[in-house]
C-alpha cells in the first residue's frame, strides 16, 4: 500500500491528488486516534468499577467483622451468665435472618447487604424477606446501585416504624428483564398482595431532604424510581436501572488498532 501511495506521490505531480492524498491520510490518523481513545476510556472506566467494587467489599468485610465481634461478646456475656438456653435462643434468632435471604454465590456483597440491613430491622420489630430472580452480572456502577438501594430500604424501615401495626413486614424482589435490572420493596399490609399502583411523580414527602438526594443519584444512573401505592397508601417502591451492555460496532476495536 505505502509503495502504492509512493508510486503516486513520484509520478503525478496534480494538486488535487495530493489533497484526496492529504485528506485519506487525515482521516486514517483521526480514525486511529479515535478508536484508540474508545479503547483506553472503556479500559479506565472498567479498572474504577473494579476498584470501587473492591472498596466496597472491603468496607463490607470490615462491617460484617464488627457485627460478629458484636455478636461474640453477647454470647459471652450469656455464657459467663450461665444463660444456656438464651444463647441457643440467640444463635437461632441470627440463623432464622440469615436464612431468610436467598443465597447467591454471585452477588456475595449484596447478599451480606441485605443480611446487615434485615438484622438492624429485626431490632426494630420489622421482618424483611428477600427473593432474588436476578444474578446482577451486568449491572453498571454496582457500589452506586447497592448504597441507592439500601438507602430506599432504611427510608421504608424507618416509614414502617411510623405505622401503627401488629406486625410489620416488608418483601423485597429483585428481577430482570432484557434491558433493566428491577429492585422492588413492598411493605406487607392487611389488604394483602394486591397490584399496587406505580407513579412515578407522586412521591411521598417531597420535601424530604433524603428523597431528593436519592432521585437526584437515581438520575445520574439513568435509572427509573416509582412510589407503590394502594389507593392513597403508600405499600412501597420501584427501583430500576438499564443494565450495562456494551455497545455494538460494525468492526471489532483490536481490528483498527
Amino acid at each position: 500500500m505505502f509503495a502504492i501511495i509512493f508510486y503516486l506521490l513520484v509520478n503525478y505531480e496534480q494538486t488535487i491528488l495530493w489533497q484526496v492524498l492529504i485528506s485519506e491520510i487525515v482521516l486514517i490518523s483521526v480514525t486511529f486516534f479515535v478508536f484508540y481513545r474508545i479503547k483506553t476510556v472503556f479500559k479506565k472506566e472498567q479498572q474504577k468499577s473494579e476498584e470501587n467494587h473492591s472498596t466496597y467489599l472491603l468496607r463490607t468485610i470490615l462491617s460484617k467483622q464488627r457485627e460478629y465481634r458484636n455478636f461474640f461478646q453477647v454470647i459471652r456475656a450469656m455464657a459467663e451468665g450461665g444463660k444456656t438456653g438464651e444463647i441457643v435462643d440467640y444463635i437461632d434468632d441470627i440463623l432464622v435472618e440469615m436464612s431468610s435471604v436467598d443465597i447467591d454465590e454471585e452477588n456475595p456483597i449484596f447478599t451480606s447487604l441485605q443480611v446487615a440491613e434485615q438484622i438492624k430491622a429485626k431490632e426494630k420489630g420489622i421482618i424483611i424477606n428477600t427473593t432474588t430472580k436476578a444474578s446482577l452480572s451486568e449491572l453498571k456502577d454496582p457500589v452506586k446501585v447497592y448504597n441507592i438501594f439500601k438507602d430506599l430500604l432504611q427510608y421504608f424501615v424507618a416509614y414502617e416504624e411510623n405505622i401503627k401495626d401488629d406486625q410489620h413486614r416488608l418483601n423485597i424482589e429483585v428481577s430482570e428483564d432484557e434491558h433493566y435490572y428491577s429492585f422492588m420493596i413492598m411493605r406487607q399490609t392487611q389488604e394483602g398482595e394486591e397490584c399496587a399502583d406505580p407513579r412515578a411523580e407522586n412521591s411521598p414527602r417531597d420535601g424530604d431532604q433524603t428523597l431528593q438526594l436519592i432521585k437526584k443519584r437515581i438520575k445520574q444512573l439513568h435509572g427509573k424510581l416509582y412510589f407503590l401505592y394502594r389507593g392513597d397508601e403508600l405499600v412501597g417502591c420501584l427501583f430500576k436501572v438499564g443494565k450495562n451492555k456494551p455497545k455494538q460496532f460494525p468492526f471489532s476495536i483490536a481490528f483498527y488498532l
